[in-house]
């Protein structure tokens, strides 16, 4: 199904050669539209397409890799850019969510490894 996406970028994209990422991937999805910079310091990406190469278009281009830092994708009319904020979210909360059950985890047993070695050392003082 074709769809067009108005998405706007922020971070620091813009005097990075952003644009030109962003049309090249574009350009290998067969993707039409632009992007352009903005006043305020974003960039603006309109592109039309079938839903899964625009969504293509949006992990690609969210990179965190210097000289372009994408902070915040921001999607218009079809919210596929907040779709992706989201999903970030939920992700973020799953790590946080299993580094705690790691953490639990890993304080039970060492507080058990800590009652046996102190078991072991009142059996080896009992012995001498």
């Amino acid at each position: 199904m074709e769809k067009r996406a108005e998405i706007i970028i922020n971070g620091r994209v813009q005097k990075a050669g952003f644009r030109d990422f962003i049309d090249e991937i574009a350009f290998h999805l067969n993707l039409n539209g632009y992007a352009k910079n903005l006043d305020d310091g974003t960039v603006q990406v309109i592109c039309e397409r079938k839903e899964e190469s625009i969504r293509e278009l949006l992990e690609k281009i969210n990179i965190k890799q210097y000289p372009i830092r994408v902070e915040k994708i921001d999607g218009l009319g079809d919210n596929l850019g907040s779709k992706i904020d989201q999903s970030r979210e939920e992700i973020t909360s799953e790590i946080r969510s299993l580094r705690d059950d790691f953490r639990s985890h890993m304080d039970k047993r060492i507080s058990k490894i800590e009652v046996e070695l102190a078991e072991i050392k009142m059996k080896v003082a009992a012995l001498q």
